[in-house]
């Protein structure tokens, strides 16, 4: 078969300026961690309502959960039991996958392009304006851009007839789907270019249908979960790209589009869309498969953005495959090409760097701290929000926690807790039964062998008050972040649950017109 790599970089040559590249990129992606890590801990960064969610995952190992496959919750659950549950022990799953996705980026540009595109492209990575901000905060895709590296690095070895690559992408690829199901555009991306390229013969053999098979096989106990449990996090994946017809469609597509300047940066994205239509880039047959491999899944999102509504950093794998493609796209323009790509770098540097200190910065230039401007201002509060809830609990600490907020229950797993006095146990007020979060899907209160609760919320006493033998409120917890954003919720102590029936359905907290999760009305 043809080999898609270049030749004046295979493994087998010019092996130790290869090792000094990978040498230098690993001391730059650890002087960089080192910075986000001492960023979490000086401005005392809060778990995210997702990491708290994801911990409490954690806490409780299967194949799968509500709204996301498992690998997440591994992830954290392997790291928290060596370093503990403290928060940045929770966010180094965030710098360790990145980082991963960085290394492995790095080394399929060597590949194919030199060492000196394998180190740029690695740094380049890990100082995307999403990867910097997303590095913060543990979400689903980090693990799932470290197993898209993986799999194009595999993908090319595979091509390059390298023994148990087909075997070893298809693990990655099935990694990757217990990570996000976004992982599910990989392969099509993967046949796309083989179909269109030189590589076609490959389709009549065996090896990208045994990756697709290993990578079923992978994702099999997942599935297995899901039939079991009734498929949630199919149906919720399903519900997050639903198609609505009352929509400002072009402004949904605007918005999407405009926030791609921000996750990959505004020169780079600018780059990408002329690189799009660039011949050259069509013409080379590696540059092609990069390009295949991005621009089927920023299809797919603008295509959701259209008709249904798309969050930016939906498409963040695309921009795996687009950042060797931005350097060596550049890099082959001469002077003025490399001193765009500097540009690029520098911007989204600063980029990086802004928001880590903003908070610091904007009184010094007089910005008024609010909700729309600080950018971590949903991050914060928590942890006095759970000291509070301590306090108020001292004396009731055998109290199950009930909630009927996800935000709410999952801050204050973490935050309502210490290490002398954790939860007994956790329930989900749930009384009109629908299923909308991993509590409620194995949390509800129906279910629990807990006598006494400590209910966290937002919704009445008056609601709640008919399914025990004794309902009482003890107090509020309330906490201002900025000017126009206070946290908000009642303490009830509850005892003797009687059932659901004599309750009136009211509508959860969250769903609250003018309320989002224990946020108090605005002023």
């Amino acid at each position: 078969m043809l080999s898609i790599a270049n030749p004046s970089s295979s493994p087998e040559a010019d092996k130790t300026p290869q090792f000094s590249a990978m040498l230098w990129l690993l001391v730059v992606l650890l002087a960089i961690a080192v910075y986000r890590a001492f960023i979490v801990q000086s401005t005392g960064m809060n778990l995210y309502l997702d990491e708290a969610y994801y911990l409490d995952w954690s806490r409780h190992l299967a194949f799968g959960y509500y709204s996301k496959p498992p690998f997440v919750a591994w992830s954290i659950a392997a790291l928290t039991s060596v370093c503990g549950e403290g928060e940045l022990c929770v966010k180094l799953s965030a710098f360790l996958w990145y980082g991963v996705a960085a290394v492995f980026v790095a080394l399929l540009a060597i590949r194919q392009f030199g060492r000196e595109h394998g180190t740029l492209s690695g740094i380049a990575l890990y100082t995307l304006p999403a990867v910097g901000f997303l590095s913060m905060t543990v979400s689903t895709d980090a693990p799932l851009v470290a197993f898209w590296a993986i799999g194009l690095w595999l993908f090319v070895s595979a091509l390059d007839e390298q023994p148990g690559a087909w075997v070893g992408l298809g693990i990655a690829m099935g990694l990757g789907m217990l990570s996000k199901y976004t992982m599910v555009l990989f392969p099509i991306s993967m046949f796309l270019y083989l179909l269109l390229s030189e590589h076609r013969g490959w389709l009549r053999m065996s090896g990208p249908w045994l990756a697709l098979a290993v990578m079923a096989l992978v994702l099999t106990p997942n599935l297995w979960w899901n039939l079991q449990h009734g498929f949630p996090s199919i149906t919720h994946t399903a519900e997050m790209t639903e198609w609505t017809g009352d929509r400002d469609r072009f402004g949904d597509l605007l918005e999407f589009l405009g926030g791609q300047l921000g996750i990959f940066g505004p020169l780079a994205f600018l780059v990408l869309l002329v690189m799009c239509f660039s011949p050259t880039v069509w013409r080379d047959s590696r540059q092609r498969m990069l390009l295949l491999f991005t621009l089927p899944l920023l299809t797919m999102y603008l295509g959701q953005a259209w008709l249904g509504g798309a969050n930016v950093n939906w498409a963040l794998a695309a921009y795996v495959s687009a950042t060797p493609l931005l350097v060596v796209f550049l890099r082959e323009r001469g002077r003025m090409g490399t001193s765009l790509l500097i540009a690029a770098l520098v911007l989204n540097g600063l980029l990086n760097v802004v928001p880590y200190h903003f908070r610091t910065l904007a009184p010094v230039v007089g910005v008024e701290l609010t909700r729309r401007v600080d950018p971590w201002s949903r991050i914060l509060g928590w942890r006095e929000m759970g000291e509070q809830v301590q306090a108020l609990r001292a004396d009731r600490l055998e109290a199950a926690l009930l909630g009927d907020d996800r935000l709410v229950l999952s801050e204050m797993t973490y935050y309502g807790r210490t290490p002398r006095t954790e939860w007994s146990d956790v329930a989900a007020w749930n009384p009109d039964g629908g299923v909308a979060s991993q509590f409620e899907l194995m949390n509800d209160i129906s279910a629990s062998e807990a006598t006494s609760f400590l209910y966290v919320g937002r919704t009445p006493l008056d609601a709640l008050a008919p399914a025990f033998e004794v309902a009482e409120q003890i107090g509020t917890a309330r906490h201002q972040v900025v000017v126009d954003r206070t946290l908000e919720v009642f303490v009830y102590y509850l005892q003797g649950f009687r059932g659901y029936d004599a309750v009136a359905h009211l509508p959860p907290s969250d769903a609250m017109p003018g309320r989002t999760g224990a946020e108090a009305p605005r002023p």
